[in-house]
């Protein structure tokens, strides 16, 4: 029987009565346990074991057993929530505890996933489309539970802040350019580089570094502004 339903045994004694009984688990005798039948409203782990009734009428007594198996229900570890990135897998694992054998249904916005029925659901390589609410229902031998979680794609998010100097430099002057480079998303960015478009194309500013969420990294160059020209437009460029 599983855990939070009811039991009941019963005895049909034969022979010259009166009849007297006597319930036993393990062999110990249980309170109040004197009629032809025993029942638990609501039965618990703690009353698995042997149980016994003892019969006794006007020429001896007669013992009889049976056992009493409890069935756990079935409950299931959380699901881990993901932010992976474009490209990447995916995988979404259920741990089941209780008495089997178990049955998986995965749904993806309520929405059961054709031959998604096992106890892992994958996804090779995760697109926009795949973001949502991923649940997985796990039926037991007594009951079923549905967890969830969600899968959401990490979006990198490289900003830059380029500070002008308060007065521009004359023809042939020195221009200087300095800046922050900053990890707003919720990922770690790889092989960030920061250029300047002055006085070349791709002039290195900064890099390569790696900006964790939320690091921001200063940078600094100079060029010198040309002598025949009246205004230079800078550009900077981050790349990760």
């Amino acid at each position: 029987n599983c855990v939070g339903s009811p039991a009941a045994f019963s005895t049909t004694a034969s022979g010259t009565g009166p009849f007297t009984y006597q319930w036993t688990l393990n062999g110990t005798n249980l309170n109040s346990a004197t009629n032809d039948s025993y029942s638990i409203p609501a039965i618990a782990l703690a009353d698995a074991g042997p149980y016994c009734v003892i019969v006794t009428g006007q020429c001896g007594s007669v013992t009889n057993c049976a056992t009493l198996a409890v069935a756990a229900g079935t409950t299931v570890d959380p699901l881990v929530s993901l932010t992976n990135c474009l490209g990447t897998p995916a995988v979404f694992s259920a741990n089941a505890h209780g008495a089997g054998p178990f049955t998986y249904q995965w749904t993806r916005n309520t929405v059961p996933i054709p031959g998604a029925t096992n106890s892992v659901y994958s996804i090779a390589a995760i697109q926009l489309s795949d973001v949502g609410n991923y649940c997985v229902r796990v039926t037991g031998a007594c009951n079923s539970v549905t967890n969830c979680a969600v899968l959401a794609v990490a979006q990198p998010k490289l900003s830059v802040t380029k500070n002008c100097p308060p007065t521009p430099p004359p023809p042939g002057g020195l221009m200087v350019v300095t800046g922050v480079v900053s990890n707003s998303g919720p990922i770690a960015i790889t092989n960030i580089f920061v250029v300047n478009n002055q006085p070349t194309n791709s002039t290195p500013l900064l890099g390569p570094l790696t900006l964790g969420p939320g690091q921001s990294a200063s940078f600094t160059g100079s060029y010198t502004a040309p002598l025949d020209c009246c205004l230079v437009t800078d550009i900077i460029t981050v790349n990760g």
